[in-house]
């Protein structure tokens, strides 16, 4: 249990970081922040930070977040609160929750897709918690993050899943509670390139399509301008693949 002088200080720090949460594109979470968050052996879970969140502000979840900078860990979440974009950050040691802050138009742009899911859902079958809960039970692991998204014109929720230091995105359905599509794990490790990171959201659709084209055993992730490069298996030969998020289509193969 911290001393008050310990937790203030926390959510001080949480504080500084919330005034950056909106900017963090999702699916950007470093190998260095996946694993800060593996070795965390006692601490709120995502699914109880984002019941905190919500019933504190009475807000719709669009994105939620692990960090841990300067090594203060922390969940760094984004509402949709009476029409407007708020940010907080939760502990996950202590669970408090900041206050609110303001997010303006301009700086609220970069979820413009989020919100427009959000408000599309209006009645979900499956709440963040429950699509939370699908995807942890699907298979072994804690999820770190989470957000909405579109899947073929509807709402969706996409779940970030740990376990040992690897990172599996599962989409669920909020309409009907069920698991739509999920990667099979994607390996962080301290070979891995200081630019690597995983799969985002245009990522998570670009790899459903390749699935689609028959490529399996997605492993690693790096930018590459606008693009990115995965490795894969197709016909048990592996490739490299150049792809472009915001369509799937392959640029390059080696």
């Amino acid at each position: 249990m911290l001393h008050a002088k310990e937790a203030a200080a926390v959510l001080a720090a949480s504080l500084m970081l919330t005034t950056s949460a909106f900017a963090l594109t999702p699916g950007r979470e470093t190998p260095a922040q996946i694993q800060a968050f593996d070795s965390m052996k006692s601490k709120i879970s995502l699914a109880d930070a984002i019941a905190s969140a919500m019933s504190e502000n009475h807000g719709q979840l669009l994105e939620i977040h692990f960090t841990a900078i300067n090594h203060y860990p922390t969940y760094n979440a984004v509402l949709l609160s009476d029409g407007k974009m708020i940010a907080v950050s939760i502990d996950p040691i202590t669970g408090i929750v900041s206050p609110p802050k303001s997010i303006s138009p301009g700086s609220g742009a970069a979820l413009h897709s989020e919100q427009l899911a959000a408000e599309a859902l209006k009645t979900p079958a499956s709440t963040p918690r429950q699509a939370i809960d699908a995807a942890e039970q699907h298979g072994a692991g804690r999820a770190i993050d989470a957000w909405l998204t579109e899947r073929n014109g509807k709402p969706a929720y996409v779940v970030g899943v740990v376990e040992a230091q690897q990172l599996r995105r599962v989409v669920v359905d909020p309409t009907t509670g069920k698991i739509a599509w999920q990667s099979r794990g994607w390996a962080m490790n301290s070979a891995m390139a200081a630019n690597a990171s995983t799969p985002g959201d245009r990522e998570v659709r670009a790899l459903n399509l390749l699935e689609a084209k028959g490529y399996r055993d997605f492993s690693i992730v790096h930018r590459n301008g606008q693009n990115f490069d995965v490795n894969a298996m197709l016909d048990g030969k592996k490739v490299m693949l150049t792809v472009d998020p915001a369509t799937g289509q392959i640029v390059t193969r080696t």
